[in-house]
């Protein structure tokens, strides 16, 4: 199963005020009465729900307690020996081969896709754990807002798929 069905499903449970309770958070839904099944269609996957639910749940994403699934938290990351971790891989590094690809080769007249980077060649190794909880919260929030504009223009017909990463890499030292 693709990741990305499963974040799709994540993503709508957080926006969709058919799924949100009073305060505007993902509410329990039962599993029962269809309410997941009906956020995997509202979502419009393809998937079975409880092969969405399965993956949910080894990314630590959801939790089942008797007849109700919890939200547990917005992001979905998977242990790296999962079989939809490895295909996330493939299709995220097949992806900015893309948009490098589009930027490399495009016509004068058409449009660049956003692709940037800032690299430090001067940061200390000891520095690196708090730019990842520094990315960890600030990163995150950024890409639930940029989740919440792009749901927000969804129309009923499928488009593209369009994406935005943020990605941290860490090279050997330059001594």
């Amino acid at each position: 199963m693709d990741a990305f069905v499963a974040g799709q499903v994540l993503s709508e449970w957080h926006q969709n005020g058919q799924f949100l309770d009073s305060e505007g958070a993902p509410r329990p839904l039962s599993l029962s009465a269809g309410e997941f099944t009906a956020l995997c269609r509202t979502a419009s996957v393809s998937v079975a729900a409880d092969r969405v639910l399965e993956l949910l749940k080894r990314a630590e994403a959801a939790e089942v307690e008797g007849d109700r699934v919890s939200a547990r938290r917005r992001e979905l990351i998977l242990d790296c020996a999962h079989p939809a971790s490895i295909m996330r891989a493939i299709r995220l590094s097949a992806e900015f081969a893309t948009t490098l690809n589009q930027n490399l080769s495009r016509g004068v007249q058409e449009p660049r896709l956003f692709e940037r980077t800032v690299v430090s060649t001067k940061l200390a190794k000891m520095h690196v754990p708090s730019l990842l909880a520094y990315l960890n919260i600030h990163g995150q929030s950024f890409l639930e807002d940029l989740d919440a504009w792009m749901s927000a223009r969804e129309g009923a017909a499928s488009g593209p798929a369009v994406g935005i990463g943020v990605y941290v890499f860490v090279g050997t030292s330059n001594a």
